[in-house]
């Protein structure tokens, strides 16, 4: 049996990241993982589904039930250390973003930096932790053909974290997939449709008053106009360094900037990054002088965020958790 290159480079990488995320989570022992740790450690006391939800709730101050149930399911049913668990769903994430990355043979230099040092592939990969499984949902989605697996695998990534909605914008303006959802040519297509909105629905219903609270709280600590200008700035120099669609960028930049008054920059900005390295890739496999710009400046704080982990327990030097 052939196998593709691409397929194993991924794999050879999906398990480097594995044995390095086993390594990294003994040093990562402060800031988002210590809440996260600590819940996971204490779900072994709460055997009734319901308890365990509310220390959930209270524990990291969040309401998707997507990354709740999977790691009740782990820590209390298959007693799987939580170490474990992220760095598998950290190989597997790994492999989905690398595939497409191999797919598009890509200077090998710039994928170096791009997948073993840039700073916001190590936010995801060790800070982000309910973001990672819907980043892995929504990745796994485009392997799929256009169609219900792709559109519900979708939905799903919702589940663990409410910025896959931004994922999901992001994909039907790329995609203009948006116009095909309204087209179909049989009963059973519309059947679908109808299923489909209504699934949307109950998870849009199930994690607004969630949204709403992340938002009003968000607001209160990062409303200033000052966090727009990272997210402003960056597409700025998209719009005059290169030669994307200047309209679609705009439509995509648009949201993130005012969101980012609300929520913080940096909590957004890292979306369209990825965004434009997408975009970039797919009209050229050419390294712009812009990628290679921004490749070594995140690589510069990838690497200052690995140093601050063996250093200080947290990538972003918060110490104090108590």
């Amino acid at each position: 049996m052939k196998v593709r290159l691409d397929s194993l480079y991924a794999f050879l990488y999906s398990t480097f990241v594995f044995f390095v995320s086993l390594y990294v989570f003994d040093y990562f022992v402060l800031g988002d993982q210590f809440y996260y740790s600590r819940y996971y450690a204490d779900l072994s006391y709460y055997n009734n589904i319901s308890d365990a939800f509310k220390m959930y709730q209270r524990a990291l101050s969040t309401s998707e039930p997507g990354y709740f149930l999977v790691t009740y399911i782990f820590s209390n049913y298959l007693m799987i250390e939580k170490a474990y668990l992220i760095s598998f769903i950290n190989s597997i994430l790994a492999y989905l973003a690398s595939y497409f990355v191999f797919r598009e043979r890509i200077n090998l230099i710039f994928v170096f930096l791009f997948l073993v040092l840039n700073f916001y592939i190590m936010v995801i990969y060790f800070s982000a932790e309910r973001l990672k499984f819907a980043a892995a949902l929504f990745l796994l989605s485009l392997y799929f053909e256009k169609g219900r697996m792709r559109i519900l695998l979708m939905c799903f990534s919702v589940l663990f974290h409410s910025q896959a909605i931004v994922f999901i914008f992001f994909y039907f303006v790329i995609s203009h997939d948006i116009s095909d959802f309204f087209k179909f040519r049989n009963y059973k297509e519309l059947f679908f449709r109808v299923f489909l909105l209504g699934l949307v629905f109950v998870v849009g219903f199930s994690i607004f008053s969630h949204v709403q609270r992340k938002f009003i709280g968000y607001s209160l600590i990062n409303m200033n106009y000052l966090e727009m200008i990272k997210p402003a700035f960056f597409c700025l120099i998209i719009l005059l360094f290169t030669n994307l669609d200047k309209v679609k960028w705009v439509i995509l930049s648009f949201p993130i900037i005012i969101l980012s008054y609300f929520s913080g920059g940096e909590r957004l900005v890292f979306i369209l990054y990825f965004c434009f390295v997408y975009l970039s890739f797919r009209e050229s496999k050419q390294v712009s002088v812009v990628n290679w710009a921004l490749a070594l400046y995140f690589s510069y704080k990838g690497v200052d965020f690995i140093f601050n982990i063996f250093t200080y327990g947290d990538g972003f030097k918060f110490v104090d958790v108590v």
